[in-house]
């Protein structure tokens, strides 16, 4: 099972693709609906997210720490394999199933380099500030 999630200032549009079905839902990006993300995603294979502004950190960090594979890739990857498919619209709900369906057809290219990364800069955030991912 793959999990995309579309991240903006206020919302987690999330889209599960599954061998039999597709799920979307949405959760507010806040502690408590990165709880219940994290929650609703413990099925799966894999986690990718854009990296959109400092929006997707506590996200990301939530999945990493819960032991979920999480990756956050380029927004450029993701925009360029939705041209490749010649998908044409875009909403928040529609951008979350075009990552979900990247994580699915990139399987076994997608790293855990943010991994690393998220835990060194919290790690740093955590010696430079009192409250390291106030949003989390």
């Amino acid at each position: 099972m793959y999990l995309g999630i579309d991240i903006s200032k206020d919302s987690l549009d999330c889209h599960k693709v599954c061998e039999d079905k597709n799920i979307s839902k949405q959760f507010k990006n806040d502690s408590q609906g990165i709880k219940a993300l994290v929650g609703w995603s413990v099925d799966c294979k894999q986690v990718v997210m854009e990296a959109t502004g400092v929006y997707w950190q506590a996200c990301a960090f939530a999945i990493h720490e819960a032991g979920i594979a999480v990756s956050v890739v380029n927004p450029a990857q993701v925009k360029r394999f939705g041209q490749s498919k010649l998908i044409r619209g875009k909403t928040d709900k529609m951008d979350a199933k075009l990552i979900a369906e990247f994580a699915r057809t990139m399987e076994g290219l997608l790293n855990s380099v943010y991994s690393t990364y998220l835990v060194v800069y919290h790690q740093t955030s955590e010696r430079t500030s009192s409250k390291p991912f106030s949003n989390f």
